[in-house]
């Protein structure tokens, strides 16, 4: 059921902390027409990202539904050449790799899953100056996802104040020594309930091709309806102009542990799914608390109760 803001009041600040972060992977687009190859197939406007600014994006199937999300962006390639790269839920790239390749056809890109790169998260009021430290340039304020590179290093802001760092797996040994000295360590729990209550979803192999991009609020920062054809295009439009979502996504908080990937029943009753969960985690700081993720039946959120849910979409939630 929807709840007053009360049962929903996370602290406004991450505590500081760094992490590696395995459920991450990336597949590289390089190539002449790299571009424009993930342009026709991507639900962004893959246009837009340069080197200072990322997007995100997320790739459907003919029915519209979503196989994986990424955060996007470029970067420079061999002999100048331009490189994009997704990263992606590490469960999702060996699929979207193998399907994928079978769109290249003669098109001038080569897809290539880096796994020589490695990836660290950092949270807190300390990791801007100690990035700093390190010497990258501060992302750029004005983009939804920042980005500044150093080296071989690439950094991203998210736009809760997070960073995540990717490199070559030795950079990055490097990196998170540094950072250690400075940091306490914190584990990926936190990090995922971070991402809960930015109301940031990730689709994992347990949730691929189960929503729309409406139904996990991608439309308002995943999506670019200006845009040509892609797979899935006409019943996301669709389902966009003609208001057709009866499922959303919703911020949950329970008693109770919740697990990734969770269906979940109206009355406790097996038989009637009304919602689906997409991350789980403790609540830090409140023993026996949990909040979730999920997309549930607008219709049948009263019968989630004893769990409390919330609508909510990136960065904020709705009292409905």
């Amino acid at each position: 059921m929807t709840t007053g803001a009360a049962a929903f009041s996370p602290p406004q600040t991450a505590a500081d902390g760094f992490l590696p972060l395995p459920q991450f992977s990336l597949l590289e687009v390089a190539g002449g027409e790299a571009r424009a190859f993930l342009h026709a197939q991507l639900t962004s406007d893959v246009r837009a990202p340069n080197i200072t600014n990322a997007q995100f994006s997320a790739w459907c199937t003919a029915q519209g539904r979503m196989l994986a999300n990424f955060i996007l962006y470029s970067c420079p390639g061999a002999d100048g050449e331009e490189t994009l790269r997704l990263l992606m839920r590490a469960d999702r790239l060996p699929e979207i790799l193998q399907r994928l390749q079978k769109y290249v056809l003669r098109a001038k890109v080569r897809l290539t899953a880096r796994a020589d790169l490695g990836h660290l998260g950092l949270c807190g009021a300390q990791s801007s100056s100690l990035l700093k430290t390190a010497g990258f340039a501060p992302p750029p304020q004005d983009a939804m996802l920042g980005v500044s590179a150093r080296d071989a290093a690439t950094l991203i802001r998210l736009p809760d104040g997070r960073y995540l760092l990717t490199a070559p797996q030795p950079l990055l040994e490097e990196y998170g020594k540094r950072f250690a000295a400075h940091l306490p360590a914190i584990d990926a729990q936190y990090w995922q309930w971070l991402d809960i209550r930015a109301a940031l979803p990730w689709i994992g192999s347990a949730t691929a091709e189960a929503f729309v991009p409406q139904m996990l609020g991608f439309e308002k920062i995943g999506v670019s309806f200006q845009k040509g054809c892609y797979p899935g295009q006409e019943i996301i439009a669709r389902a966009q102009y003609l208001g057709e979502v009866k499922r959303h996504l919703y911020r949950l908080a329970a008693f109770r542990p919740i697990e990734d990937g969770e269906d979940l029943y109206a009355n406790h009753d097996p038989s009637d799914a009304i919602g689906k969960v997409i991350a789980a985690a403790p609540v830090p700081g409140e023993p026996g608390r949990h909040a979730a993720l999920a997309v549930v039946l607008d219709a049948r959120v009263p019968g989630l109760s004893p769990i409390q849910a919330q609508r909510t979409s990136y960065g904020k939630s709705e009292e409905d």
